[in-house]
């Protein structure tokens, strides 16, 4: 998410903030034991810029869909034998292929098959049981008993313009993985075609025009959800709920 952000966070450009710090750190904060950790479940050159990827001391990677991917995280290490496409998803849960500065590769070797820390759902139900217990025994109270209060109701348009934050457009991709990881419990369960028709329902269309130089991209216009806040908020009105026009909230 970081190095997608808008412009001047994100992106490539020589004065993208994100990148630059990025290249501080691995320039300089190794030297005194501070450790820049960087992981995404959608890697590309948007969201690992390649200036970012050439300062990794340690690479890592999980399944992937095809050498491209491979090579863009492992670097030369996927034309020497690394496959991380070839891990099964599920089956190998947990398991990476890791390059660069790791003790456990052989020497004359360009990579090691790593088991990580994986804890499947079964196991974590033991895990939490011994963590509770113990806390039980320390004399302290589990506050299980709490009522929490109902997630409030979102208002889509609004939650798009604020990930948009006055950006002119963006795909509509990101705009549909921001609102995820913002708000997992509204849009966490959402697919690309439930977000489509909920914006195609509101008067928003996705429309293709061209974004960091790659033309044809489906993206989101800030003029368009704009627009339809303001007709939302004027029809709503008109039906009485809201006398002073505040956005209202479906569900």
């Amino acid at each position: 998410m970081l190095y997608g952000a808008p412009h001047p966070i994100g992106g490539v450009k020589d004065d993208a903030r994100a990148w630059r710090a990025a290249k501080k750190l691995h320039d300089q904060a190794h030297a005194v034991n501070v450790h820049l950790l960087q992981a995404t479940q959608r890697p590309d050159d948007r969201t690992l810029p390649a200036r970012v990827r050439e300062g990794a001391h340690v690479r890592c990677a999980l399944n992937v869909p095809n050498h491209e991917t491979a090579r863009m995280i492992l670097a030369d290490a996927a034309d020497r034998g690394a496959r991380p496409q070839d891990l099964r998803p599920g089956a190998d849960a947990g398991t990476v292929v890791a390059t660069g500065e790791v003790e456990d590769i052989p020497n004359g070797q360009a990579f090691a098959i790593v088991r990580t820390h994986y804890v499947p759902t079964k196991q974590a139900y033991t895990v939490i049981t011994r963590a509770m217990a113990i806390i039980k025994c320390t004399g302290r109270t589990i506050p299980t008993d709490k009522a929490t209060e109902p997630e409030p109701t979102r208002d889509l348009l609004a939650d798009i313009a604020t990930v948009l934050d006055g950006n002119g457009k963006q795909r509509s991709a990101d705009v549909l993985y921001q609102l995820r990881a913002r708000w997992e419990t509204a849009y966490g369960g959402w697919s690309a075609q439930q977000f489509a028709s909920a914006l195609e329902d509101r008067g928003v269309e996705v429309k293709k025009r061209s974004i960091d130089g790659q033309p044809g991209q489906r993206v989101i216009l800030t003029t368009d959800v704009t627009t339809a806040l303001r007709a939302q908020r004027t029809q709503f009105g008109h039906d009485g709920t809201e006398a002073d026009g505040e956005a209202h909230r479906p569900t």
